[in-house]
């Protein structure tokens, strides 16, 4: 029934059920990252910093919030290095490494492959917080959407979804006035 449904034919199930009785594991196998997974390049940037430049690396982490990394495919990435402040910087890249599921440490070689980062770390990080604000400014409209279209939504209500929206307009827009705008 599990190789039905996971549309994968039965031997192959069988094959893996055994390799990892005889490996004594029990926990699945991991599932790599597909190479054509979209990885923003201020993502990129701060895997890229973690690697070659652990300080540096670890200082913009530290500025990201778990709402800055939420819905990332990066996301564990980032906040497993945010955990290990206290660890050397020349240990930092082999430990995370280490402590990364399969595909996420896929996604950090592939980021520490190229021979420079696709943007200074305070640029990504200013990016990262670009892409919460807008996602989190869509979800205050979609809720504005929704009051104004029943007839029980609140004046109240409304007036503080529109300051909520306000805010995070402003908050854009101070990211956008930085130098970052172009690491997105």
């Amino acid at each position: 029934r599990l190789a039905h449904k996971t549309r994968v034919t039965e031997s192959v199930m069988r094959d893996e059920i055994r390799r990892a009785a005889s490996q004594r594991r029990t926990e699945a196998p991991a599932i790599a990252v597909a190479p054509t997974v979209r990885v923003r390049p201020a993502e990129q940037g701060l895997m890229w910093a973690l690697v070659h430049r652990p300080v540096e690396g670890l200082a913009a982490v530290a500025q990201l919030d778990d709402e800055d990394v939420e819905g990332l495919i990066t996301g564990p990435v980032f906040k497993l290095a945010a955990s290990l402040v206290d660890v050397p910087p020349d240990v930092l890249p082999t430990l995370l490494r280490e402590r990364l599921s399969e595909g996420e440490a896929a996604l950090l070689d592939r980021a520490a492959e190229t021979d420079d980062s696709a943007a200074p770390p305070p640029e990504c990080v200013n990016a990262l917080k670009r892409v919460r604000y807008q996602r989190e400014r869509a979800a205050v409209q979609d809720e504005i959407d929704r009051l104004q279209n029943t007839t029980a939504g609140g004046h109240d209500a409304l007036m503080e979804l529109w300051a909520r929206k306000q805010v995070l307009s402003r908050k854009l827009e101070q990211l956008l006035e930085g130098p970052s705008a172009d690491y997105r």
